[in-house]
């Protein structure tokens, strides 16, 4: 998360905003607390249960993956309507990763796929298939990516997932 942004304080303000949970309300007893909050609260309404979250705080923007698959940019200022949604996997979203400097995402699913977009276009730009299971992470380092599955195996992609990947065994459960 960069956090040297302009307006950082306000964007994690209303971070913090969304994340915390409503106030109880009055009951017959008395009140428990006002429902005045100086808080503005947003909801998504996503179509099914958001599994990953990423948050762009410099372009003031989130990306969550659902469980069917399609991932979804949304601008923090207006989360209820998507700004981009990007489909192609085929099962539950596990992981969205951002690169630290280009406008690229990882995205890892359930349906054994790692995939690579760009996030001007939207468009898929490789697709890493793994048939060793469930892919539980990607994640960059530097231009080479990194995939964890459920079957105990890392897998590391040089050159944005270009040639053939390393195998890095040895875990006794799933990574």
């Amino acid at each position: 998360v960069e956090w040297r942004a302009q307006q950082a304080g306000e964007v994690l303000a209303r971070l913090i905003a969304v994340c915390t949970p409503p106030e109880p309300k009055p009951t017959a007893r008395g009140s428990a607390g006002t429902r005045n909050s100086p808080r503005k609260r947003y909801r998504l309404n996503p179509p099914s249960p958001i599994r990953a979250l990423n948050f762009q705080l410099s372009n003031r923007s989130a990306l969550y993956g659902t469980l069917e698959g399609p991932i979804h940019l949304v601008e923090i200022d207006d989360p209820t309507r998507p700004k981009l949604t990007l489909s192609g996997h085929e099962g539950r979203i596990r992981s969205l990763e951002l690169h630290l400097s280009k406008p690229l995402l990882l995205s890892s699913s359930v349906d054994c796929t790692v995939r690579l977009w760009d996030l001007e276009s939207g468009e898929c730009l490789l697709v890493l298939s793994s048939d060793l299971g469930t892919v539980t992470s990607a994640t960059f380092a530097g231009d080479a990516i990194v995939t964890c599955s459920e079957d105990r195996v890392i897998q590391v992609w040089e050159d944005l997932g270009k040639g053939v990947p390393k195998d890095l065994r040895g875990h006794t459960g799933s990574v």
